[in-house]
Formats: structure tokens, sequence, C-alpha cells
């Protein structure tokens, strides 16, 4: 959501006239200019700096640094300059290149501060503001893998009820796919297994040390468990609760 699309030089100058040449440039010049840099990202939030330096020079240096903003999140700002500078230290930190960062690191505090007033905004009514899942909760009925996943599994739970002995089996808590197979369930034995092969290639905990679903399927007979219960839920009524 706040992934960085685009990075742009926008160059703005200003005649003074021939006649009122500012101080600093010791009567060379009546031109003031400055680039300012907008960073554009894929929630729609754009954000604002501004980079010193003759504009020309400011877009070359952002044709160079802007590979290394493309595609990253905006709080990733602080690891992209050390970064940079530590694979072009040659080219010195006293240039328009450090005047690009400082443009780019501006826009993205701009940025920062437009999506968090989005969120104060957003939240302003509600009693749970202070609540640091609040903003998670908006995405809680937008369909996703798990959400499938979890549909899928309720479908394979009604699949069951329709057949007592079966249903009585996935109750017991030892229950296996071999168990099933001996008990003639055959089908849905392969049902199961499809969704294995679907759904089943991540581990209970979000860590390698554990088997995978479709290594030891236990959790996935808990959950059918579960949903066989006569207050069990249907997960579409929830989203569209939710929703």
């Amino acid at each position: 959501m706040t992934k960085i699309t685009n990075i742009t030089a926008i160059g703005l100058e200003h005649q003074l006239g021939a006649d009122n040449a500012y101080g600093m440039a010791r009567g060379m010049t009546p031109v003031r200019n400055m680039t300012l840099i907008e960073v554009e990202t894929e929630a729609g939030i754009t954000g604002y700096g501004e980079a010193w330096g003759p504009c020309p020079m400011v877009a070359a240096s952002l044709d160079v640094v802007r590979p290394y903003f493309d595609g990253r999140e905006i709080y990733d700002r602080e690891q992209i300059a050390p970064y940079f500078y530590n694979q072009r230290y040659h080219l010195g930190i006293q240039n328009t290149v450090t005047a690009v960062l400082g443009g780019i690191n501006m826009a993205l505090y701009d940025a920062m501060g437009k999506l968090a007033e989005y969120y104060e905004e957003l939240f302003a009514d509600y009693d749970e503001k202070t609540d640091p899942f609040a903003a998670q909760r908006l995405f809680q009925a937008m369909p996703n893998l798990t959400v499938a996943m979890g549909h899928a599994l309720w479908d394979l739970s009604r699949r069951a009820l329709d057949q007592p002995a079966l249903a009585d089996q996935l109750r017991a808590p030892g229950c296996t796919l071999d168990a099933l197979r001996a008990a003639d369930h055959t089908n849905f034995a392969a049902a199961l297994d499809l969704f294995l092969d679907q759904h089943g290639q991540r581990p209970p905990t979000w860590t390698i040390a554990h088997p995978t679903w479709r290594e030891d399927p236990a959790p996935i007979f808990r959950n059918l468990r579960d949903y066989l219960q006569p207050d069990a839920r249907d997960p579409r009524v929830e989203m569209t609760r939710l929703a």
C-alpha cells in the first residue's frame, strides 16, 4: 500500500530581471531555480520535497538514485540512502546526488505525514482509535489466499455433514487421512488431499521449524472439527457482516 511507484524531478525557475541579480550571485545571474521532488505511492498519496542545485543536474542525479527507491516502502528511507552511499562512496557527498537524496527524504516524510493524517481522519469516530490493529481491520473482509483456504475447508465440512458416519469420524481427535481411506471415505479423503496440495504449503507458525500442513495435516483436522460444531459460523457470512 505504501510502496513507491514513481519519483519525478520538476524544475522551477524564476527570472528576477537583468537589474535584479540576487546578492549571492554577485551580479552574475538574475535567475533563481530549484527542483521539486515528487514521490508517488501505490496508495495514491504523493509527497513533495526540494532538491538544491541546477535543475538538469538534479534530474540527472535522480536518474541514478531512482532505481534504489522503485518498489520500496516509504518507511525504508533510512536504509536506502546508506546503502547507496556504501555502493557509490567515490561520488562524495557534496553534490546534487546528495541534494536529490535529501529531496526524496523530505518527500517521503511528507507522504508519511499525509498517510498518518488519513488514518487519523479515518478512525476519528472510533472508540478503538488507539488500538494498533484498528487499521488492519480495514482489510478483514477482503479476499485473500487465507480467506479462500477457510472457505474451501468450510465447504469440505458441509460435505462431511451430509454423511453422518464421516462427520462422526472427523470429530474424533485421532482422525487421519489413512483412517478415512480405511473407513471407505475415499472420495472425501481425495478431496482433502487436493485441499492440502493447494493450501498445505504453510506451517502452523511463521517458521520453518515446524512441518507444513501437507506434511502434518493435524491442524487442518482440528479446524474441520471446529467447523463441524453446532455453533460454527459460516466464514462467508462473517465476511459479509464485516464488510
